[in-house]
């Protein structure tokens, strides 16, 4: 049994295998100081120098785009001239536009919906600051959802205003008795001012 024991019991490395194991630990710990080291220089170093080298190319075509701007400005210049001379030779009142384009959307959506448009006033005009509100009221006489589509067509798809009220009142026509219903809307656009290009 003493014989089992002893040969179970392991021998002390020779000092050869003892330094070759040191050796290996040695290496080991150096290429993992090593990493480390890398690590630790590109987190305080490397990783700033980069956000500022992208910052920096940033900074560089925000001046580039904006360097352009005066030459831009002056060409828009040049255009709203040339496009006011047009207007002017045609004899066509820019603000008018606005209203003949508003009356003819309203008059091709109301033949399609089977709407009559009864009333159509001058506008209500308001100046504040830089911007010019004008209020339109305008009366349709048809169906419920036709004066509804009406309203959406043009506050949502032709973004020509906003609709800042609306009153049905169902009425009965004097020689038929027929009833209908009368739609009196307020349909509001702001404009700004074109004064800077001048």
């Amino acid at each position: 049994m003493k014989n089992l024991v002893h040969s179970i019991k392991k021998k002390p490395p020779s000092n050869l295998e003892y330094s070759f194991m040191k050796n290996i630990n040695s290496t080991y710990l150096l290429i993992l100081g090593f990493l480390i080291l890398i690590l630790l220089s590109y987190r305080f170093a490397v990783s700033k120098t980069l956000e500022s080298r992208v910052y920096l190319n940033n900074i560089q075509t925000q001046e580039i785009q904006f360097s352009n701007i005066p030459s831009q400005l002056k060409q828009l210049r040049i255009q709203n001239n040339y496009y006011d001379s047009i207007l002017t030779v045609k004899k066509i009142n820019r603000l008018d536009g606005f209203e003949t384009n508003l009356l003819n959307k309203i008059t091709t959506i109301s033949k399609r919906l089977d709407l009559e448009i009864t009333k159509f006033n001058e506008p209500h005009t308001v100046n504040i600051e830089n911007s010019e509100i004008k209020t339109f009221n305008l009366s349709v006489i048809g169906a419920y959802s036709s004066v509804l589509d009406l309203i959406y067509q043009l506050e949502q798809h032709y973004k020509l205003g906003k609709v800042m009220s609306v009153d049905f009142k169902k009425k009965k026509h004097r020689k038929t008795y027929k009833e209908y219903l009368e739609c009196t809307m307020y349909l509001q656009n702001t404009s700004t001012s074109n004064s800077y290009l001048k």
